[in-house]
Order: structure tokens, then sequence, then C-alpha cells
């Protein structure tokens, strides 16, 4: 559940307000510093996950039970952090 201070709204209110037909319980008040920083945040995660899936790569696989390993890795970040990328 997300809060509203009593001031945004009184701003609101001032502006316009909501429409008659709004669904006021609906609504969804955003800053646009607030959406900028969770892009800026959500980019850094995804670069991070880019490298974590680089670093695997580079694991050696010098014998059978390494490249299990390897490839069990690679298709943990694959199946959990792909879907995210997309």
């Amino acid at each position: 559940m997300e809060f509203v201070l009593a001031s945004d709204l009184a701003r609101f209110a001032t502006r316009g307000g909501f429409q008659d037909g709004a669904y006021v319980r609906g609504a969804i008040l955003e800053r646009a510093q607030v959406r900028e920083l969770q892009t800026k945040e959500q980019t850094q995660l995804m670069l991070r996950v880019k490298d974590l899936q680089n670093n695997v790569e580079l694991l050696p696989e010098n014998d059978a039970n390494q490249k299990r390993a390897k490839e069990n890795a690679l298709r943990q970040v694959s199946e959990r952090f792909d879907p995210i990328g997309n």
C-alpha cells in the first residue's frame, strides 16, 4: 500500500483535481525524479547481472565436474535473469 501526503493531494486538487468518472483509489501519483531513479537502478542491476553471467562463462572446464558445475550455473543465471532483461 502506498501513502500520499495530504499536501500532495491539496496541490493536486488546486490544479483541477480528479474528473467525475475517475477511480480515485486506483490512482498512482508518481514523481518523475523517482521514476528516473528507479530506471537508473534497474539499468545498473541489469549490468551487474550481465557481469555475473560473463564471470560464469569464464569459469574453467578442466574436468567433467567443473564443466557440469559451469553448465548448471549458466542455466541458473539464464533461467532467473533472462526474463528480466526481456
